[in-house]
Parts: structure tokens; sequence; C-alpha cells
């Protein structure tokens, strides 16, 4: 366990092995949406520019995270005829799947991979339509091998092999069974445009046909925070890996290296406390302290995209802060790994004391409940003290 309470100016007022590296898991992505938003600036979107060829449609994407499957065919529609043969794709980064992750997460929406050109946050939906397997929007080349039986379903997807094996006696009413990763998200996203993709490095001279902005950073950053959006956090780390990081580095090598950068440079953490591997906390290889998280969260008060920052993350009534804390006013990120569980944000106190609190525990036996039971007791004395 590593915890810290400060006061807004950073001045302790308790600790406890605040210096202990701790593994953070979604405490990770306060690190990283404060590195896209100094990098970046809130209102920066990104562009996806669109060139009609006599072979097909060149595509160069900055990235954007949140294109969506009805945006895309909106886009196609909007760009009126064109040769649909090949889609020549330029895109600022392609990383697909951090290395340090683990392989049995990579079926799941949560792990989903990372590409600028993507579509629906490179995931796909497996549904039960009048009892039968279907995925929604679009199958993307992903095959479905049914196995009927009476018992209960269940499924099994392997993205490598694009293939869901669904087992068992589906609903008959319409229904989501699972959301899931795409094997290859740029890919899915190019095929909604035409028949085949080719990667360049160069773009047309000309102007372009058309230009379409994604989501700007701080709204980007709203919808990553309360939910804990994994695809969104890698996106954004990459995002602003790009506009400082020359290609063709290794993404998952600038990246780390350029949020280190900020953190110890800008903000002022000292390099001892944090190994970065990722943007999002799903690598079980990084490591954090809480005091290095307390002294971001001063340092992010303090700038002007302070209140933009806070605005956007969880709360007792959004995101995985939900239902728990009622009545207090708090904002912050929760984190969850297998035995681990953070608490981190800005505590408003009944009397009016604002205070930065950071709880982060690793290695403990009992169920996550639990220890959210005890983080949320911990932040309910600080809501009640004195000052």
């Amino acid at each position: 366990m590593s915890a810290i309470v400060t006061d807004s100016d950073g001045h302790v007022l308790y600790a406890h092995d605040e210096a202990r590296h701790v593994m953070p898991a979604s405490n990770q992505k306060l690190l990283t949406t404060a590195f896209a938003l100094s990098t970046l600036g809130p209102d920066y979107k990104p562009s996806t520019k669109f060139w009609k060829l006599a072979d097909g449609l060149h595509v160069s994407c900055d990235g954007n995270p949140m294109l969506t499957h009805d945006e895309l065919l909106a886009e196609k529609k909007k760009l009126g005829e064109y040769n649909s043969g090949a889609v020549y794709l330029q895109e600022a980064y392609s990383p697909q799947v951090p290395p340090t992750w683990e392989w049995d997460d990579l079926p799941n929406k949560y792990a989903a991979p990372v590409t600028a050109f993507t579509v629906d946050r490179s995931s796909f939906e497996l549904w039960s339509v009048h009892g039968h397997a279907v995925l929604k929007p679009f199958p993307y080349g992903v095959k479905i091998v049914n196995h009927p039986g009476e018992g209960p379903w269940s499924s099994k997807y392997d993205p490598f092999s694009r293939k869901v094996d669904v087992f068992g006696k589906l609903p008959a009413k319409d229904t989501r069974l699972d959301t899931l990763a795409l094997p290859r998200p740029d890919e899915a996203a190019a095929s909604l445009l035409g028949k085949r993709l080719v990667r360049t490095d160069t773009s047309p001279s000309k102007t372009a046909d058309d230009e379409l902005f994604g989501k700007s950073t701080i709204e980007t950053i709203a919808a990553c925070l309360p939910p804990s959006d994994n695809n969104l956090a890698e996106n954004l780390l990459m995002l602003a890996t790009s506009r400082l990081s020359v290609r063709p580095e290794d993404p998952y090598v600038a990246g780390p290296r350029e949020m280190t950068r900020f953190l110890t440079t800008v903000v002022g953490i000292d390099p001892q406390d944090l190994n970065v591997t990722d943007g999002s906390g799903m690598s079980r290889e990084d490591f954090v302290t809480a005091r290095a998280i307390a002294k971001l969260l001063v340092w992010g008060s303090k700038q002007p995209t302070g209140p933009a920052w806070r605005s956007a993350m969880a709360s007792p009534t959004k995101g995985t802060v939900k239902g728990r804390l009622f009545g207090i006013d708090f904002q912050g990120k929760t984190g969850s790994l297998h035995m681990v569980s953070s608490l981190s944000g800005y505590l408003r106190t009944k009397a009016g004391e604002e205070l930065i609190v950071s709880l982060v525990f690793n290695e403990f036996t009992v169920p996550n409940s639990e220890a959210h039971q005890v983080q949320d007791a911990f932040i309910r004395v600080l809501d009640q003290a004195t000052p």
C-alpha cells in the first residue's frame, strides 16, 4: 500500500509508504491525460484527410480514436463516386498491442489494438438476433462458428484466427452477448471504404477532397476517464507522442520516454518514482508512487487547463466512482487489476478544505470490493475532518 494526503499546495498531511513502487492500474490514465492535455492543448482536434484517386482512395490520419462506423459510412457517401478498389492508408501510428500486455486479455474490448485510423474504439459486438449469433455493426472478416446445444450459451473468440465459436442455446430475444476487440482496427475501418488496404508513408500533392476532424483533446479525455476507457488512453498517449517524436521509431519506446520526460521535467516528479510502459495502466510493468500521483494532481490543479481536467474525471455521480462516496465532493480516478486497487483525486471536505488524496493498494488477498470499502472509509474520515 502506498498512500498520501496533501493540501492543495502539496504539503503532506498524512503518508504511508508514499515512496513504495506500486502498480497504478487505471490511475495511470491520470498521468497520460495530463501529458496529452499539456502536449496537445485542450482544443486540438486530429485530422483525417481523404483524396479520391484513379485507382482508389487515399486516407491520411493523425489519429481519431472516437471515429464510428456510421461516421465512416457518412464520409463515404459525402465523397461521392470513387474507385473503391484500394485504400491507401497513411497513419501517424499503428503499434497494435502494447508489448507488455497480457495475451489472454487481447480478445476483449478493454485490450483492443491501438491504431490511428480505427472504428468504434477498435471494437465490435456479438449479438443474439432471433436466436442466431451475429456480429454488429459489421463482421470485418471475422467468422462465427456455431456449436448448437441445449446448455447455457458461451463463446470463445480468437482475434488472431478471426473466429468466434459460439456454444449452447442463444437467447431468443435480441441480446448483446459481448463486446470484442477488432483484430486490426485500421484494416476494419479501411474495409468500409474500399476493397483492400495498402499502407503508404506519402500523401498526394493535391488538395484533399475532404477533411474530417475528430473530437478535441478535452472531449476525448472526458470520454476516457469516467468509464476508464483503455483504448482512448492509449490513443491519447500516441497522439501526444506523434506530436513530439519522429517516425518510424517504435511508438511504445517513444511514448513512454516522452511521457516520462514530461512527468519528470515539467511536472517535477522524481524519476525514481515511476516506470511508464503504456498509457492505460493495463501493463503490470507500470509502477508509480502515491507521492508521484499527488504531485501530478497538485501540478495539474494549478494549470489553466486544471478545471477542465478535473471536471472530466469520475465522481460519485458519474463513471467508475458512481455508487461510491455518495454525498462527498470528490473528483478523481479509480483503478483495478487482480490484487490492485487505486483511488486518487481531489476532495473538498465538509469544512471547505481542498485535499489531494492517492491510495494505491497492491498484493491484497481480499476481493476488490473490500479494498474499495477501505478506500471509501478513508475518504469519508477525511471528509469530516476539521482543518
